[in-house]
């Protein structure tokens, strides 16, 4: 289990109010205490609009992060060749980001003063189960791989609310707020699994082979399309392990090679094929819900297709590395 403690900042991050900003923007010929000792007012339409000192003193900026990351791994050696692994990792987080804007702060006086507070919880959790197997052959004759399952889940969930009217500064909480000004949040998870196979083989350390395939299903993407097959394939020859090549002392290693393969890409929003409705206010006095987006069973994988040939070498001892990549690659969705 972590925990981190921040003062200074909310939602992890820096903002132009706060003081690394504000001392570079602010203005410079604006003074930060009146004569008597109080702190001088700032103009209001400049920038975040406060006295940004008062603002560290009095404000209160603060967030606790909690987060647990467990995994759990078992192997069993089935044959000499054949072994099994399965795996199960989750990864825990809640943030409670917490802003306190008093009403001794001119810009926040007009209001009695502001509460904001955020939950923000995330929930990772993944498993994968697989055979491994190595197998040589005549003292040749080498061919190993890897076949198995993996399961990928995610959630997020993010609740906040803002009070004002404090009758007094050290009143922090919500519920000494007079007006629940504002409350919101969002969740948002999506899912993935996969079915996924690896075949190598080595003939003499000198000839190479390699061919992977997988079958990938994501909640990203529309029912008709959840699913993707990517396929890749690699040959390779290692010159140096000829026997012509042996009377080369200086020589540690040749060897070319060329692959060919297809990659998915599902880096998009979790509900982009979804029909979405959304709040839209009130209507006759009552809340209202109005479409936001339309969906799309159609929305699929975009897909890279790459093709190279490389040349690897190291010589004298590996005191010198030399590689040379030439290649293509190309982007396409599989349907529109």
């Amino acid at each position: 289990m972590l925990c981190k403690k921040t003062n200074g900042t909310i939602a992890n991050g820096n903002f132009v109010n706060g003081p690394f900003s504000a001392g570079f923007t602010m203005r410079p010929n604006q003074p930060i205490y009146n004569e008597d000792g109080t702190f001088a007012p700032y103009p209001s339409a400049h920038n975040f609009g406060y006295n940004i000192v008062q603002g560290v003193f009095q404000e209160v900026r603060k967030g606790i992060a909690a987060q647990s990351v467990s995994n759990l791994q078992a192997n069993y050696q089935i044959t000499p060749w054949l072994s099994w692994t399965s795996y199960f990792g989750v990864d825990f987080s809640d943030t409670r980001d917490q802003n306190n804007r008093p009403s001794t702060i001119p810009a926040f006086s007009s209001y009695g003063g502001s509460a904001f507070f955020q939950d923000d919880r995330r929930l990772n959790y993944n498993t994968n189960h697989n055979f491994n197997f190595s197998k040589k052959f005549n003292d040749v004759h080498t061919v190993s791989g890897i076949a198995g399952f993996e399961y990928k889940g995610f959630q997020r969930e993010i609740i906040n609310a803002t009070g004002r009217g404090f009758a007094d500064p050290s009143l922090l909480y919500l519920q000494n707020a007079a007006t629940p000004f504002s409350v919101g949040g969002n969740f948002t998870e999506y899912k993935r699994a996969g079915f996924f196979g690896q075949a190598k083989y080595d003939y003499d350390d000198r000839y190479t082979a390699d061919f992977t395939i997988r079958r990938d299903g994501h909640s990203r993407f529309g029912e008709q399309n959840k699913w993707g097959t990517f396929g890749a394939a690699s040959v390779g020859w290692r010159i140096s392990s000829e026997g012509f090549m042996q009377g080369l002392t200086w020589l540690d290693n040749l060897r070319v090679r060329a692959s060919y393969g297809i990659t998915g890409n599902s880096e998009i929003d979790n509900f982009a094929s979804r029909t979405l409705v959304g709040n839209t206010g009130q209507y006759l006095g009552s809340g209202a819900l109005a479409l936001s987006q339309l969906g799309n069973d159609l929305l699929t994988w975009e897909e890279a297709e790459t093709f190279n040939i490389g040349l690897d070498a190291t010589i004298f001892n590996g005191r010198i590395i030399l590689q040379w990549i030439s290649g293509e690659k190309k982007f396409f969705l599989t349907s529109i």
